[in-house]
């Protein structure tokens, strides 16, 4: 059964720090509020600490998604800051966090 999704961004153009970042992810409509989108971002960022150089990841999602806010910030996700942007033509307001990694794939 199809759970979910996650995409591994390897840089940022200026679109994607404005929205959508180095992760995204995606949880099918009746697996959510199962604990399976902070599962995969878990595993996500232990891959990226183990095979990519990066020191932190940036996440995002709209300001009003209550779940995505939660799966990140269990992942200890800090808020940097919220932006305005236009998707699709809809004005919405964005989050924008980071997540620190410990580097092992230096170790």
């Amino acid at each position: 059964m199809f759970i979910g999704q996650i995409s591994i961004r390897h840089g940022l153009t200026k679109e994607l720090e404005k929205y959508g970042g180095h992760i995204g992810y995606y949880i099918r409509y009746i697996m959510r509020n199962k604990g399976y989108g902070t599962l995969i971002l878990r595993l996500a960022l232990e891959y990226i600490n183990n095979n990519f150089n990066f020191e932190q990841v940036l996440l995002t999602c709209n300001d009003t998604n209550i779940y995505s806010i939660r799966v990140i910030e269990k992942n200890g996700g800090v808020l940097f800051d919220k932006i305005n942007n236009t998707i699709d033509g809809v004005d919405i307001i964005t989050r924008r966090y980071w997540i620190k990694l410990n580097n092992s794939c230096n170790k």
